[in-house]
């Protein structure tokens, strides 16, 4: 939350009458306020040094984010290694007509793709992941910050999917033992974000798997390398403390796996999931991952229904 409670305050000529309030900004949009802000919150975070470079010396972008700079330039633009310059004068030009130019101005939905590229990167500075957080707040947009490395943007309207589901099932995931199925869960929400639906659903149910595996492993559970996802729900079920009726909506993730995802083969059909249907798999995914860690070892997580 930020500092300043005037920023969520109507103007006194809004409050009267004089000016329109704004409408809310919808998912997939972004705000001129907060394209300002986000540049002037870039152009504060990136430091510069003085390069004496004999008969040019010149100022250039010190580090870290040289290093981020340059993976943006191979990475998100898709440019050559050759073409990149560590000039903070060029950075300067080319960044702020990219985030709040008028004509050469990124799309909502590329700006966004570019600023969470910049928070998931392993050497970008907390304090402006923490500044992307706080603008997207004072701006009202409908964004916030998933701050658990590597950090993500995400849709407000999935904060109660976040907190009650996601963010406890990578906990869970973070185990040691968990190693491959918290990598394929990452994927999938990779995959998701990139909006390739039917490697979501595919990547779900893999991570799903994974996990029903890992826990009749630790537990000393009797099950076959090559069993299904439904034997090894009837396993788990059976031997925790879940009653029965859950094989049903547990067995819904390897469900969508089987028929909506790229794993087997479609035949004549194409097979290209909405984005709804993604969303529910991952979202269930997570959800049924801490159901099954809660019944079998007894694990407790925070952001509880009703949590403040």
């Amino acid at each position: 939350m930020s500092d300043n409670p005037d920023l969520y305050r109507p103007s006194f000529s809004q409050r009267y009458g004089y000016k329109e309030i704004p409408e809310p900004v919808k998912p997939g949009e972004i705000s001129e306020k907060a394209r300002k802000r986000l540049w002037n919150k870039l152009y504060e975070a990136v430091p510069v040094a003085w390069k004496n470079d004999f008969p040019d010396p010149h100022e250039v972008v010190d580090d870290p984010w040289y290093d981020i700079l340059k993976y943006l330039h191979t990475e998100f633009f898709e440019l050559t290694l050759d073409e990149f310059s560590s000039s903070y004068g060029l950075f300067l030009y080319e960044y702020k007509d990219l985030i709040c130019g008028s004509e050469n101005a990124l799309p909502p939905e590329d700006l966004l793709d570019l600023i969470e590229r910049i928070i998931a990167h392993p050497m970008c500075p907390p304090e402006f992941v923490n500044a992307v957080a706080e603008t997207f707040e004072e701006c009202r947009l409908p964004y916030g910050v998933n701050r658990t490395p590597p950090a993500s943007i995400y849709v407000a309207e999935d904060e109660a999917t976040r907190k009650l589901a996601l963010e406890p099932a990578l906990a869970v995931l973070a185990e040691p033992r968990f190693e491959v199925a918290g990598e394929e869960f990452r994927s999938a929400m990779n995959e998701y974000r990139n909006g390739d639906y039917a490697d979501c659903l595919a990547k779900c149910g893999s991570a799903f798997e994974s996990v029903l595996k890992v826990i009749c492993k630790s537990n000393g559970w009797s099950f076959n390398k090559t069993a299904t996802a439904g034997q090894l729900i009837r396993t788990v079920v059976e031997k925790s403390s879940l009653d029965s009726f859950f094989k049903e909506p547990l067995a819904l993730i390897a469900t969508m796996r089987n028929r909506m995802s790229n794993v087997h083969g479609g035949g004549d059909e194409f097979r290209a999931p909405q984005r709804h249907i993604a969303r529910y798999a991952v979202s269930s995914t997570a959800s049924a991952i801490v159901l099954i860690a809660s019944a079998v070892d007894g694990l407790e997580f925070a952001g509880e229904p009703g949590d403040e």
